[in-house]
């Protein structure tokens, strides 16, 4: 993996370490070398994992560096989960971006299969998708996941986001996933479908929201059109139950009613 600011240039490997296990190891060119940053490139590097680390991805964001791998986790589950850690300038180490982002299950933070993490940055946004991928042999199907930068932890810009169906789902796998930001923050992922011979696919948000509203028992989708005055750039996202009649008038005019994940558009 690698990442550039315009002035530095940094590059992220897996590396065989002498305990037998796979660690994620980062060195960054500057001045006419490639140095480690905060012992990123011997002993454990930047996962310090106990089990094993690969994929690993890199991204700079307001002067600072991030990186994202995919992580076994060390409990009895086993299972892969995508971590995060941001470099501190200040005291020249890898801290957690956000809490628990590079411990436990990480940033995914589910007991499903979390694989092939991408980050990237650019409008002022810094994003990180990966692959969620069911255990149960049953009806499997692989989930795109996606959370966002808030300036303390990754989290959901759109309720759902990353968790349930997330921003797409396929049978098979992402093969694999693109992920890019244009100048004014909105994503794109492209991707190949594993099952299929549709090609490239592409997804993204050309016009994202400005608002987000969630209709459930407790806030109907009329109390909220009530009580709000919204557009074209605004959505309603609506959780499972009756909702009743609705009404919306001219003041409300062009607002986006959809479904939650996993549930129909409206």
């Amino acid at each position: 993996a690698a990442a550039t600011d315009g002035t530095h240039l940094a590059v992220a490997w897996t590396q065989l370490t002498g305990d037998g296990t796979t660690q994620i190891y980062v060195e960054q060119y500057s001045g006419g070398s490639w140095t480690a940053m905060g012992g990123s490139a011997s002993g454990l590097g930047i996962s310090q994992g106990t089990y094993s680390a690969s994929a690993p991805t890199l991204a700079y964001f307001n002067a600072t560096l991030f990186a994202a791998w995919q992580q076994i986790v060390p409990d009895v589950s086993q299972v892969p989960q995508i971590y995060a850690a941001k470099f501190n300038t200040g005291t020249s180490s890898w801290v957690a971006a956000g809490t628990g982002s590079n411990s436990g299950h990480g940033v995914s933070n589910n007991t499903m299969l979390a694989t092939d993490p991408v980050l990237a940055s650019g409008g002022g946004q810094l994003m990180l998708a990966w692959q969620n991928t069911g255990i149960a042999a049953a009806n499997q199907s692989t989930a795109m996941y996606l959370l966002s930068w808030n300036g303390s932890a990754f989290a959901e810009a759109v309720p759902g986001q990353g968790s349930g169906a997330g921003v797409a789902r396929m049978q098979s796998d992402f093969q694999p996933i693109s992920l890019a930001i244009d100048p004014n923050g909105d994503g794109f992922a492209a991707f190949g479908d594993a099952g299929s011979a549709n090609g490239i696919l592409v997804i993204g948000t050309p016009t994202p929201a400005q608002q987000v509203f969630v209709a459930d028992a407790t806030h109907s989708i009329q109390s909220i059109l009530d009580n709000n005055t919204l557009g074209a750039s605004d959505v309603i996202q609506v959780r499972a139950g009756y909702q009743g009649a609705v009404t919306i008038t001219a003041a409300d005019s062009g607002v986006t009613i959809v479904g939650a994940p996993g549930l129909a558009s409206l």
